[in-house]
């Protein structure tokens, strides 16, 4: 017979006991703070959503980076072959640089027909003349705003173009903007020409 079968009251005890230890544990399950484990669950799985959406972000302007930079380079590109062929053309015609030319400005929108510009060019806006007060040579300034195309060498092209048709031109300003919302490419450009002036 064992010791607590011969004795009841020890044995209601450790019934007790167990009652509160179940008890106990059935207490602390209850008590236990489950909405903060799911709050740092969710807290954790936004951090996660946000570190992919930054991922994917930066990813993104890397590209737009590399393709921007492509384009720099190709714009510098045609800008050092455009200057090549300038000088080359104002080689083959250093007799007449600075002879008055009166077909001036239809020259070079002619060019503009010839490197593929597919929109009309905007009439010219002629500049003050400046004149040089030693030689007494004239510089003629003509300026063409807002010249677009989809093709950025044509609008080049157009510039060798005019430079070669007409000796002596050369341009004095160029301002390129690509307009990105309209797949666009947009110049401001000022020739230049020096004449002699007949006397």
């Amino acid at each position: 017979m064992s010791a607590v079968a011969g004795n009841p009251t020890l044995g209601s005890t450790q019934e007790h006991r167990e009652q509160l230890a179940a008890a106990a544990a059935i207490t602390e399950r209850r008590n236990r703070p489950r909405h903060l484990l799911i709050l740092a669950l969710i807290l954790l799985l936004s951090a996660c959503l946000m570190l992919l959406w930054a991922m994917s972000a930066r990813n993104a302007a890397r590209e737009d980076l590399s393709s921007a930079r492509q384009q720099a380079q190709r714009v510098l590109d045609l800008i050092a072959e455009w200057k090549s062929l300038k000088d080359a053309g104002a080689d083959a015609g250093k007799m007449k640089l600075n002879e008055p030319l009166t077909s001036f400005y239809s020259k070079i929108e002619a060019a503009a027909t010839r490197a593929g510009v597919k929109d009309r060019i905007p009439s010219m806006q002629a500049q003050t003349d400046v004149r040089d007060a030693r030689s007494g040579a004239v510089q003629k300034k003509i300026r063409y705003q807002r010249v677009q195309d989809a093709e950025l060498s044509a609008l080049v092209k157009w510039l060798e173009l005019a430079c070669e048709d007409v000796p002596g031109l050369e341009v004095y300003s160029l301002r390129v903007q690509p307009l990105t919302t309209q797949g666009l490419w947009q110049f401001d450009v000022m020739f230049s020409r020096w004449e002699r002036v007949n006397r």
